[in-house]
């Protein structure tokens, strides 16, 4: 059983002579003293791990095709996938992984599993634009990230969206 309380650790031949060769350990859940916030999603902690260095894209991309995400609604009932221009001009869809992370100045959103977003935008050019203004903000082009998904990845849709916030 993987531990997660270990960074990571540095090879060590067969004499006890050190490696040089340094691994980090995928399934490392770091303290709130070193990430500054509570990880609450299982989102969260694999975005905090990919930024940091500690895992693969591919590891946020199977999750975010499974995760609830929320989406700008301009009012109730508002089921639309938004695209606006960014300070830059370019096309991107704002998405948040957990409560926590919703701007006070969204008076509505909805919630969309990562698949419809991957389905309706992954041959355009529009970017996602991840948790903008937090410490977990990540912006990449979802056709980008739709060339990472596995066969694997697509078979998790079966098991249902992972609720948002958890």
């Amino acid at each position: 059983m993987a531990t997660t309380a270990i960074q990571g650790a540095y090879g060590v031949t067969d004499t006890g002579e050190l490696t040089g060769k340094y691994q980090i350990n995928a399934f490392y859940r770091p303290p709130q003293q070193v990430t500054g916030m509570p990880l609450d999603t299982t989102v969260d902690l694999v975005l905090w791990r990919i930024l940091n260095g500690y895992n693969p894209l591919g590891f946020l991309v199977d999750r975010l095709y499974r995760a609830e995400l929320a989406l700008y609604a301009s009012h109730h009932g508002d089921q639309r996938l938004q695209v606006d221009r960014d300070a830059e001009g370019l096309p991107a869809l704002t998405a948040f992984t957990g409560p926590r992370h919703l701007p006070d100045s969204w008076a509505h959103h909805h919630l969309v599993p990562g698949w419809t977003v991957f389905d309706a935008m992954a041959n355009g050019p529009v970017f996602l634009n991840l948790n903008p203004g937090t410490p977990l903000s990540l912006k990449i082009m979802i056709r980008d990230l739709a060339l990472l998904l596995t066969d694997r990845s697509r078979q998790g849709r079966t098991l249902g969206p992972i609720p948002f916030g958890e």
